[in-house]
């Protein structure tokens, strides 16, 4: 994979014949309409600042949303006083997190009152939870990968499915551009044997193509005998124009986790192991400067271990899902906008010691549009259908209305 990802960067870093107008999405997050970049950054590829909304699904439209950014998208920074983004996420209102372990960060959140499991928690618009666990984890997020976060509360959920019931935590990816190579590498130790090391570099390879390499390891023992964990992640994401006027970017994606929760009590410790590889995929068709098309796939590949006393594997589940999702603008219609998402995946769970094996599909289907009613009130309205067949057979119809005035 990544040779064939060095060889689309060749290719697009030698033809610039067919470059298609770059914009700055410095200030994306905030309005998508973002006028096109300045003259002098033009050298840099900067990817169509619809990109990032459509993948969120147009959160922008949403009132009820908390966000904090983590610098500048064009070159964000792990904040500092924070180790985990388990921290950011307990500092917003409406948010309740519980750790289990004293780790080195929440393992659940909830949001408004409901349990995490109707609290869904997205990275790059795609859900981090993986089937058949128990989740959302915060922790299986690292600070070096998040360029912003967002906590979607209340009906704004009914854009992420049913397991958002009770809102959402989407977290933007890091992706810098620069001119020039730009690495930084950091080393932190701290209380309770904390010690984080994280690398990443990132460079833009003209108006066509852009890299972006990220790594992190961590440990922490916690309060409680017999509790640590050990984190490792790395990541490796380029981008750039394609013929025919189209966008690409190709990620891959590794974690890996080893949990040992500890207690008051003379009990076993019993170790969890998690590893994770997410491989995604993004072809973006530009309709203007501020909307377009997106189609997105992921595959993610997981095995989780339940250790024994014995540290022999006492239980392991594999999972494969693959995903297909594509969101597309609408034509304007009077004076809304409309964005249309259709989504699918299969999965597929294995429990190797006893030779079970799981699958089933799902998928979804929603409507959301916007615009102004009166002077200065603004309706926003998303319908949502969601179905799943084989082992949970069901259907999920959702509602969501917005009105603001301002």
């Amino acid at each position: 994979m990544i040779a064939a990802a060095v060889l689309l960067l060749t290719a697009m870093a030698a033809d610039s014949s067919t470059a298609i107008a770059s914009t700055d999405s410095s200030t994306a997050l905030a309005d998508s309409t973002t006028a096109a970049a300045p003259a002098d950054s033009a050298v840099v590829f900067r990817p169509h600042p619809a990109i990032a909304e459509l993948s969120r699904f147009r959160l922008e439209w949403s009132t009820d949303v908390v966000r904090t950014s983590f610098g500048p998208p064009d070159d964000p920074i792990d904040p500092n006083g924070l180790s985990t983004i388990g921290q950011a996420i307990r500092l917003a209102p409406g948010t309740r997190t519980r750790e289990l372990s004293q780790g080195p960060g929440p393992e659940t959140f909830a949001l408004d009152g409901h349990s995490s499991a109707a609290s869904e928690y997205l990275l790059d618009g795609g859900s981090l939870s993986i089937p058949g666990m128990s989740g959302p984890h915060s922790e299986e997020v690292v600070l070096s990968e998040v360029a912003d976060v967002a906590i979607v509360h209340g009906g704004a959920g009914a854009l992420y499915g049913p397991a958002a019931a009770g809102g959402a935590v989407v977290l933007a990816p890091r992706f810098p551009h620069h001119e020039d190579l730009l690495s930084r590498a950091a080393i932190e130790e701290g209380v309770d044997e904390y010690q984080r090391a994280s690398f990443q570099a990132s460079r833009g390879l003209g108006e066509r193509a852009a890299f972006f390499i990220s790594a992190e390891s961590r440990r922490l023992d916690g309060f409680f005998p017999g509790t640590k964990e050990v984190d490792r992640y790395f990541l490796t994401r380029v981008g750039g124009a394609l013929p025919g006027g189209l966008e690409g970017e190709f990620g891959y994606r590794r974690y890996e986790g080893d949990e040992r929760s500890g207690g008051v009590e003379e009990l076993p410790v019993l170790p969890v192991e998690t590893r994770r590889s997410d491989f995604t995929a993004k072809v973006f068709r530009p309709w203007n400067e501020a909307r377009g098309a997106l189609l997105e796939g992921r595959l993610l590949r997981a095995t989780v271990t339940n250790l024994g006393e014995d540290g022999a594997a006492s239980r392991t589940r594999e999972v494969d899902t693959p995903e297909l999702r594509a969101t597309i603008d609408l034509p304007r219609w009077r004076k809304f906008d409309a964005t249309l998402r259709l989504e699918g995946a299969h999965e597929r769970i294995e429990s190797v010691e006893v030779g079970s094996v799981d699958g089933f599909w799902r998928g979804g289907a929603a409507l959301r549009w916007s615009g102004l009613v009166a002077s200065g009130l603004r309706m926003t309205e998303t319908f949502r259908v969601d179905g799943a067949g084989e082992r949970n057979p069901a259907l999920h119809a959702r509602f969501e209305s917005q009105w603001a005035r301002g």
